[in-house]
């Protein structure tokens, strides 16, 4: 027996699985030939709770909707990638396209071809997204084999100077060292406020001279108190970093090996986002692959800012061919011999790491 899309689907929705029986989902039109029609809201419906043992709990049955729903309308808008749910091939849920923003999804053509493409562009044809091209998969994983090899061993040294530049960088900020600094100065204040009210208890200085200090060494309290708010917002960025980054080695450390061939596990470990394409100026080109590296313990789907930090680049040596369309719908094909690699952190940092 073969299983339908539409099959399946029927069952997933069926009460009559967690106990209940909802009946008028059709009715008869007419009583002499038998016909009935699917009920569209023109005659009542009834639905019973409980009206026979169940064979999975109503809360599963629930879960199942939820997730049902969820495809919905994901399908429904290629764009969307908060609870993207597809991760059933190597590069999914971890690319996007740089000129809207959209998911790149995975095209197959012909028998044995594959590829990345705006997923705009796949559903809705090459006018919803002009400057979009399609990406053989084999680029992208010829593409983090070079990322992987430049990263662990032919210019480690490249990514050991970054991190030495964020660590050099936090510790010229001295943000502990000032925070300690401004909670004396706000120890002296309140300490300086006390013994101004013993003064005016036991009249030593006049009530006009107790309200005027008073409001000068406040107001000197709350320029404290803001600067140690701030002081301390910094310090938690910088301890966020110091993690971020000793994530970042660690992930890097897992797969130490040079690899010659795609490994699907150290991409999903190395790599948080592949942003494909590149805006300079006026100019767009889609033939360029933007690696961001993974610096985050908790993996999921932020929205990544704008990306501060280069540590690398590099043409990867590929061939592969293209498809050009002109203004006349003239179609041509060009073959390429490399793609363009940039490698990213994504510890958006907002301490100053000089170039």
């Amino acid at each position: 027996m073969v299983w339908s899309e539409s099959s399946v689907r029927k069952i997933l929705k069926n009460v009559k699985y967690k106990g209940d029986v909802l009946q008028g989902l059709t009715y008869t039109v007419d009583p002499i030939s038998h016909k009935r029609k699917t009920n569209m809201g023109e005659q009542d419906k009834y639905y019973m709770q409980g009206h026979h043992e169940s064979i999975i709990t109503e809360e599963i049955w629930n879960k199942v909707q939820e997730i049902m729903k969820t495809r919905k309308e994901t399908n429904n808008n290629p764009g969307i990638k908060e609870g993207y749910y597809n991760t059933k091939y190597s590069f999914s849920n971890t690319m996007e396209f740089a000129f809207c923003g959209k998911v790149v999804s995975r095209k197959k053509w012909g028998k044995d071809k594959i590829g990345w493409q705006c997923i705009s562009a796949i559903k809705k044809g090459k006018k919803e997204c002009s400057h979009s091209r399609v990406i053989p998969q084999y680029v992208l994983e010829q593409a983090f084999i070079e990322v992987h090899k430049m990263l662990l061993a032919n210019n480690q040294e490249i990514v050991n100077e970054f991190f030495k530049k964020v660590e050099k960088a936090i510790k010229k900020n001295n943000t502990l060292e000032t925070l300690q600094i401004l909670k004396e100065k706000e120890k002296s204040l309140q300490s300086q406020i006390k013994k101004l009210l013993d003064m005016s208890l036991n009249e030593a200085i006049t009530e006009d001279e107790y309200i005027s200090k008073k409001t000068e060494l406040e107001k000197k309290l709350t320029d404290i108190n803001k600067k140690m708010a701030k002081s301390i917002g910094i310090s938690k960025v910088e301890e966020r970093i110091k993690d971020r980054v000793s994530n970042m080695k660690n992930n890097l450390k897992l797969k130490q090996n040079i690899i010659n061939y795609f490994d699907e596990d150290a991409y999903r470990c190395m790599i948080k986002k592949v942003i494909v394409g590149e805006i300079d100026g006026e100019q767009k080109n889609p033939f360029v692959l933007n690696f961001i590296l993974n610096s985050d313990k908790v993996q999921d789907d932020e929205q990544l800012n704008d990306i501060k930090i280069l540590i690398a680049e590099l043409d990867c040596k590929v061939q592969y061919f293209v498809f050009n369309i002109d203004e006349n719908n003239n179609r041509s094909k060009e073959i390429k011999d490399s793609i363009k690699v940039k490698i990213y952190s994504d510890i958006d940092s907002n301490i100053n790491i000089a170039p």
